[in-house]
């Protein structure tokens, strides 16, 4: 369970954040190159998040900043 996570700035490089409850994370800033993502965000916010060659399954993003 990821609600209201705070992960402003953080690295999360390569990491797997798979079925996951996720309402309002805060992902500004963060380093998350190759991620793999397979989980719904709902009002979370992902301003300024590196995703490059990140790997999305099934992505799911309900009014979230991007």
């Amino acid at each position: 369970m990821l609600d209201y996570a705070n992960f402003t700035a953080a690295n999360l490089i390569n990491a797997a954040l798979m079925y996951c409850d996720a309402t309002k994370v805060n992902f500004t800033y963060a380093s998350m190159g190759g991620v793999g993502i397979e989980t719904a965000f709902t009002k979370s916010n992902f301003s300024n998040a590196d995703l490059s060659d990140g790997s999305f399954y099934r992505l799911i993003i309900e009014e979230c900043r991007l």
